[in-house]
């Protein structure tokens, strides 16, 4: 899940815009089925890393850069805040997911949560379900 948001925020795309990218290129198979080394690089590494393996597996190279930016003219400081709380809900999320479905791919856990009608109301501020978040 870090990733995922790593990614998005290095191309100015939401959690959702950035798992559908990597998952749609196969990124998300191939970061679960390398789990040992990659964790073991680091996010900019890593980032430059899925970005050229999407590349190969036929993303256009600003693909990725192209998409709408969720968050585009938020004041940064607190929106970081909310955006912490809401990762910390979506990965306690995704977390049960996984304890509950052991049968369930990372990448089908993830695909779950993000396109889950709970995804949408955590994300969406209005809701306010990121207060709840103790993170």
């Amino acid at each position: 899940m870090v990733f995922v948001y790593e990614f998005g925020k290095k191309y100015d795309l939401t959690l959702r815009q950035a798992f559908n990218y990597l998952s749609r290129y196969k990124a998300i198979d191939f970061i679960d089925q390398n789990y040992g080394f990659m964790h073991t690089q680091s996010f900019a590494s890593m980032i430059e890393d899925m970005t050229s393996y999407c590349h190969r597996r036929g993303a256009s190279p600003d693909e990725a850069l192209s998409q709408n930016v969720y968050l585009a003219k938020a004041c940064a400081s607190q929106m970081n805040v909310i955006i912490e709380k809401m990762f910390v809900l979506i990965k306690s999320l995704a977390a049960l997911l996984s304890k509950t479905q052991k049968e369930m791919t990372m990448d089908q856990v993830l695909s779950t949560v993000i396109h889950s009608e709970t995804y949408l109301k955590v994300m969406d501020e209005r809701t306010g379900l990121y207060l709840l978040s103790s993170g």
